[in-house]
């Protein structure tokens, strides 16, 4: 008993605990932080024994898997001007495999310029780079299990760095811009940089009339739902590798009024390389692009609680003509998702994806659905 109770205080102390000190004014705080999201897939037309690898592919979707989880603790270190996060856990990839470790590890502050009518902030440490409305969205607000195929293709989607960010609002019109310079290994790689160049990010979004509220769809209450959220966002970034030089930009709108959500992302990188030799030489000889586009619309049929939703999804790899074709990939995603606890993430997903592939790959039978669960708290 003596040992049991010192780890039930702490475990009391994780959920609840804060302190103030003598100033009355400086606070700690911490919570928990638990996330998790699971999918079952009954139906594989590809068999579960074939595994083809390719962007935007099934691999996700065999049996049981984790899609992602999370834990650690997030809170405040000086009232709401400065927090922290530190959480660790696991991310499926798409081809099947699992990536263990840090998800996020940042102190993050913030300021408001009461006259400007502006607030800014910086955020030191591993956390998401500022490229891509989607990317930047949690997963566990999407309106369907997986991301489109030309978000999930993108190179670095967390890395370790320092951002800065202001937003300026009006009664009609809110501006946000973050800019920030990462490592730019790759995608939760949180090691020392090989290379002396960092790679930069940035992103400026426009908000009419009402910021969208955040993830994906029109979640509003009947009540409140009658004012439309409308936001343009472009994003930009340069990674200067070891082995090559990367050049992105991504355009994205988002649209919500009555129930009823628009949301479409174009997205571009230009890749130059240094050298062509090795196994991945197909997509290091010279210069190659990756291009894709996804439209997605979703009608909540019960405000807060019942969705369906539709994707259409394309991403083409652009390799030159000396090398292979061009390949082309497309997905049809049909979704119809139930939010049981809002405040805490619980939703349950139904997915069925029809894919086709384009030039320059084997035609496969590989549509799927997908029953799935996340929490988030």
């Amino acid at each position: 008993m003596k040992k049991i109770l010192p780890v039930f205080c702490g475990f009391v102390f994780l959920a609840f605990g804060s302190f103030a000190l003598a100033d009355g004014v400086t606070q700690f705080t911490v919570a928990p932080v638990v996330e998790a999201k699971i999918g079952w897939t009954p139906y594989n037309a590809a068999g579960f024994q074939d595994v083809v690898d390719y962007p935007g592919g099934p691999n996700r979707e065999r049996g049981f898997t984790l899609l992602s989880a999370a834990v650690g603790i997030s809170g405040q270190l000086y009232l709401t001007s400065l927090t922290y996060t530190l959480t660790a856990g696991s991310e499926a990839q798409d081809d099947g495999t699992l990536i263990f470790g840090v998800e996020s590890a940042n102190l993050r502050g913030r300021w408001h310029a009461a006259e400007a009518r502006v607030d800014y902030g910086f955020t030191l440490g591993a956390m998401k780079v500022p490229f891509s409305r989607q990317s930047m969205t949690s997963q566990y607000r999407w309106q369907f299990l997986q991301p489109a195929i030309v978000v999930d293709e993108l190179p670095i989607r967390r890395d370790i760095g320092a951002s800065f960010d202001m937003a300026q609002t009006n009664e009609t019109v809110g501006i946000q811009l973050r800019l920030g310079a990462y490592n730019g290994r790759g995608h939760r790689v949180y090691g020392p940089d090989n290379d002396k160049t960092p790679a930069l990010f940035g992103r400026l979004t426009f908000d009419v009339v009402e910021a969208p509220a955040a993830g994906e769809g029109d979640a509003r209450s009947r009540e409140n739902r009658s004012a439309p959220q409308f936001s343009v966002g472009g994003s930009g970034m340069y990674n200067d590798t070891v082995d090559r030089s990367q050049v992105g930009i991504g355009v994205d709108v988002d649209l919500r009024w009555y129930g009823l959500s628009l949301l479409g992302e174009y997205i571009r990188l230009e890749n130059d390389a240094k050298f062509a030799a090795g196994a991945a030489a197909a997509l290091t000889a010279g210069k190659w692009t990756q291009v894709g586009w996804y439209a997605q619309s979703g009608y909540y049929l019960v405000p807060e609680r019942l969705e369906v939703a539709l994707r259409y999804d394309s991403y083409v790899q652009e390799i030159p003509s000396a090398v292979a074709p061009d390949q082309e990939f497309l997905a049809v995603t049909a979704g119809l998702s139930t939010m049981v606890w809002p405040n805490h993430g619980v939703k349950f997903y139904m997915n069925f994806t029809h894919r086709r592939e384009g030039g320059g790959i084997v035609s496969l039978d590989n549509d799927t659905m997908t029953l799935g669960a996340s929490f988030q708290y």
